[in-house]
């Protein structure tokens, strides 16, 4: 019977400090996550300019971002505007 409450109280606690732990994210840990899922969506093999080709050699000037092809992209943090940052906190319930 102990066990089972500590276990209940472990599990009510981590929900507990789940969104206080969110609302202390920094603006550059969101722009991170904003980032990776941005690369997390596009279908190519070449991204961004530090990405490697399947052949290893790095995109650089070949890069969907250096061409323009995907505007969406997001490779760096100075791509992450605060407008961004603001929508995500708004998404996700963070202040």
């Amino acid at each position: 019977m102990t066990s089972r409450l500590a276990g209940v109280l472990y599990l009510a606690a981590a929900l507990w400090a789940t969104p206080t732990q969110a609302q202390r994210m920094s603006d550059e840990e969101i722009r991170k996550i904003l980032i990776e899922e941005s690369l997390a969506s596009y279908g190519g093999s070449c991204p961004c300019p530090y990405s490697y080709a399947p052949n290893r050699s790095q995109c650089a000037g070949a890069s969907a971002y250096s061409m323009l092809k995907a505007a969406y992209l997001l490779c760096y943090p100075a791509d992450v505007t605060q407008h961004m940052i603001h929508d995500y906190r708004v998404r996700r319930g963070i202040r």
